[in-house]
């Protein structure tokens, strides 16, 4: 999900140093999905789910959809789930 210098990252968490605006919003993207994931699944749900396929993404990994359309499709398909839409 992130391509950045290791050494980068752990500035970036020591304070030391600002994320790329890019890794900054995929990290942001990330923390929101995971949030609502485990407001929804059991927390060993949560990775499968995100490896696994998804049939309202059209069967994609909902890891490969947060890389190329970011959170919202996931959040909206999170919400779906609670609610009983594809029960």
């Amino acid at each position: 999900i992130f391509k950045t210098d290791p050494s980068n990252l752990a500035k970036a968490i020591a304070g030391e140093r600002d994320l790329p605006s890019a890794i900054a919003k995929r990290a942001l993207d990330l923390e929101h999905v995971l949030v609502r994931a485990l407001q929804v699944f059991e927390p060993e749900t949560v990775v499968d789910w995100l490896e696994g396929t998804e049939p309202t993404s059209g069967f994609a990994r909902p890891i490969e959809v947060l890389l190329i359309r970011g959170a919202p499709p996931l959040l909206e398909v999170l919400d779906r789930i609670e609610a009983g839409a594809y029960a």
